[in-house]
């Protein structure tokens, strides 16, 4: 009886693109044991993680949508799918915990469930993989879910989501072996460098610049006539446009499943429809979407509570459009410069002696400054919008701007 009231309660979980997956450093920079199609359905249960959970929900995915996500072309898909789940559902991983004196074994998930007759799959992350995935507060790595399921190799997710987490650095260098072992490449397989590079790196190279918001160069480093690492170079990929307000998540959603869908607290969401109705909600979050889908934004959600406050839809005219190219006036680069200023000072300070400490951070908090009041200067004369707190990536950043703005002639 109590199946049975089970089978008649099941929700099913609104799936779209444009979700976040947000997870923990450890899980970027470390082997995943996943195939491609079970990257897919790991990264799209991810993006169902809200940032107010506080433990793992039990989620009911439709059977057709994951189709659609697996891109499962044959007829029987009810069948393929079962046989993904079942094979997931073995998969482990294995975690290197407290400075390597723990390793966690942890299967991805706790249970699974295939619902036949309501063509429904229910699935639920281990509970030990909490610390990995929920509230995190430091060292993470979020994007779009759009970005990677775009992707038709799993090196190129891998790929793509390794080095998202080092865009604000511009750089990352990897030794060959060190990349092999990220990507999970079998010691037997792609053994020659330059089936490496064609296969894996240039494919990758060419999928990301096409299909994803960040794209790279690369150098080779090499000892006598032997590649041995490569240097790869970051950017944002200004010229792919991944959103659009005719998605249809603003079809099948409301406001407030949005809001809350992209970090907003639930009495934050609840509290901006009551104020401002939910045309306009609806109105700032497409405004999010299609003007401001290449930025970095760090804050998304803070972001969207701003837009919708100060209704950015129907104000934002007054200013001239961002050019994300313009050395001078750019967001991301300037996020680009504040974050290698920041790197290189961390390691002369770590480096330095405790008389020398004091210095150089106040030199760092000096040219971050510098750099912030020049790019205001320079965004004033070009009429452009005035920054905010969110257009900053770094924590550090940001609270120097907040003391800007409490302190103008500091």
């Amino acid at each position: 009886m109590v199946v049975e009231q089970l089978e008649f309660d099941l929700e099913p979980s609104h799936l779209s693109p444009d979700y976040i997956v947000t997870k923990s450093n450890v899980l970027i920079e470390m082997p995943l044991s996943l195939d491609l199609q079970e990257m897919r359905i790991i990264y799209t249960l991810i993006s169902l993680i809200q940032p107010e959970d506080e433990d793992f929900k039990t989620h009911f995915l439709r059977v057709k949508e994951l189709a659609e996500i697996l891109d499962i072309q044959e007829k029987n898909y009810y069948k393929k799918i079962r046989d993904v789940v079942v094979g997931l559902q073995r998969k482990q991983l294995v975690i290197r915990e407290n400075g390597g004196e723990s390793d966690l074994v942890v299967n991805w998930l706790s249970a699974s469930r295939y619902h036949h007759r309501k063509g429904l799959v229910e699935l639920e992350f281990s509970p030990q993989l909490k610390p990995y995935l929920l509230k995190l507060k430091k060292n993470f790595t979020y994007y779009k879910l759009s970005n990677v399921l775009v992707l038709k190799s799993k090196y190129s997710i891998r790929l793509y989501e390794i080095l998202k987490r080092y865009l604000s650095f511009g750089k990352k260098r990897f030794t060959i072996e060190q990349l092999r072992h990220l990507l999970e490449i079998e010691k037997d397989k792609l053994t020659h460098y330059g089936h490496f590079k064609q296969r894996v790196l240039l494919r990758a190279q060419e999928e990301l610049a096409e299909k994803t918001d960040i794209m790279f160069d690369f150098d080779e480093i090499k000892v006598g006539q032997k590649v041995v690492s490569i240097t790869c170079y970051i950017k944002q990929n200004n010229r792919k446009k991944l959103q659009s307000s005719n998605d249809p998540v603003f079809e099948d959603d409301s406001a407030y499943n949005l809001l809350t869908r992209f970090g907003v607290r639930s009495t934050t969401a609840k509290e901006l429809i009551n104020t401002y109705g939910e045309d306009r909600v609806l109105a700032n979050i497409r405004y999010v979407y299609e003007k401001k889908q290449d930025v970095n934004i760090d804050n998304i959600s803070g972001y969207i509570v701003k837009a919708i406050r100060e209704d950015y839809v129907n104000t934002s005219s007054d200013y001239e459009e961002e050019d994300d190219l313009d050395f001078e006036t750019s967001i991301p680069q300037l996020n680009a410069r504040i974050n290698s200023l920041i790197e290189r000072y961390h390691e002369q300070i770590r480096l330095s002696s405790n008389a020398d400490e004091r210095r150089l951070k106040q030199e760092m908090a000096q040219k971050i400054v510098d750099e912030i009041e020049t790019t205001i200067e320079k965004r004033q004369n070009k009429n452009l919008r005035p920054l905010d707190t969110v257009d900053f990536e770094h924590p550090y950043a940001r609270e120097l701007y907040d003391y800007l703005l409490d302190h103008p002639r500091y």
